[in-house]
Parts: C-alpha cells; structure tokens; sequence
C-alpha cells in the first residue's frame, strides 16, 4: 500500500494505473522513408491506412472460405477452395514481399509483421 493512492477512488487508481503504464512505455520512433524511388514509392503505399483496411478485408475474406470448407464436399468444391486459397497465400506473400522492401531491417521490429510472416511461410509449407 502506497500512501498516494490511499485517498483515491478505484477509478482513479484505475486511471492512475493506466497513466503509469502509458509513461514507462518509450515511444516507438517512426521507420525513416527509403531515400530510393521505387522503395520510397513502396513504402508510402504499404504505410497507409487503405493499405492496412485492403488487407484486413482480405483476412475476413480468407476466414470465410476457410468457414466453407466442410468434411462431406464434393473434390469440384475442394479444387475451387484450393484455388482460392492459392490465390490468397499469393496475395498475403505479396503483402510480405512488399513491406520487407519498404521497411528493409525495420520489418522485423514490428510484432504484427513477424506474425504475418510466420503465417505465411506455415502457409506456404502446408501447401
């Protein structure tokens, strides 16, 4: 028991909590932009928002096919699965290939990034 906090509410402990988290965190410096055209280009297409927003669509999409799948269907379902999943490990490796060139050493500083890219490659392998 700290005597500051002796007269604050749990609400206010709460916050209080919250603020000290916050402030120990150090701040994430931003990944410099690439001095060469094509990776500068690159790395302003797959920094934006409509970038991450186009990805997050295609992982819902991707989750739905994969809510599809059932044990009792037919090998024509299982082959247009199959190829749309193909077409959606292409896209997902594209999405790899593309920040890696943009963000070079930065990528793999980044948790989301090194999840994709385990993903990626277990999809790849599971082909």
């Amino acid at each position: 028991f700290g005597g500051e906090d002796i007269f604050m509410t749990e609400e206010q402990k709460k916050f209080h909590n919250a603020m000290k988290k916050l402030g120990s965190k150090k701040p994430q410096k931003p990944i410099p932009r690439p001095g060469n055209k094509l990776q500068g280009a690159v790395f302003d297409f797959v920094t934006k928002q409509v970038f991450d927003i186009l990805i997050m669509i295609l992982i819902c999409l991707n989750m739905v096919t994969m809510m599809v799948e059932t044990d009792n269907q037919s090998i024509e379902m299982e082959n247009i699965l199959f190829s749309i999943n193909l077409v959606f490990i292409v896209v997902f490796t594209g999405e790899c290939v593309l920040k890696m060139l943009a963000l070079r050493q930065y990528y793999f500083t980044i948790g989301w990034n090194i999840f994709d890219f385990v993903v990626v490659i277990l999809s790849i392998v599971g082909m």
